[in-house]
C-alpha cells in the first residue's frame, strides 16, 4: 500500500548530516586591564575537525565595544582569505547593542 506516494520508503527514517566542510565557529573575548587598555582574545575552530585554525591575542587602547568591532574585522578577514564560512554569529562576552520592537498599544 502506498501511503501518500512514498511507496517502499514509507516509514523509513533518513538522517541527512549537514555539510560542515569549510565552516568555523568564532569567539571574541574582550577583558579590561585598566581604564585605558583592553585585552582581546579571539579564535576560530573548524566544525569538521574541531581544530583551532585561528588564534589571536593582543592589547588595545580601545573600549569593549570598539575593540570587539575591530576584532570582528580580523576574524572576518581571516575567514574570507582562507575560504571559510563563519557558522552562525560570532560569540562574545561584550554586551552588543540591539534593536527591539516594543509591543505598546496606543489608542
Amino acid at each position: 500500500m502506498k501511503l501518500f506516494g512514498l511507496g517502499d520508503k514509507a516509514g523509513e527514517i533518513t538522517y541527512d548530516e549537514p555539510n560542515m566542510d569549510g565552516r568555523i565557529i568564532a569567539r571574541i573575548t574582550v577583558d579590561r586591564i585598566d581604564r585605558q587598555r583592553s585585552k582581546v582574545k579571539e579564535f576560530a575552530v573548524e566544525r569538521t575537525t574541531g581544530k583551532t585554525v585561528y588564534k589571536l591575542r593582543y592589547e588595545t587602547e580601545k573600549n569593549g565595544l570598539t575593540a570587539y568591532y575591530e576584532a570582528e574585522k580580523y576574524v572576518k578577514a581571516f575567514a574570507t582569505d582562507n575560504d571559510f564560512i563563519i557558522d552562525g554569529n560570532i560569540s562574545t562576552n561584550v554586551d552588543l547593542p540591539y534593536v527591539r520592537t516594543v509591543a505598546k498599544r496606543t489608542r
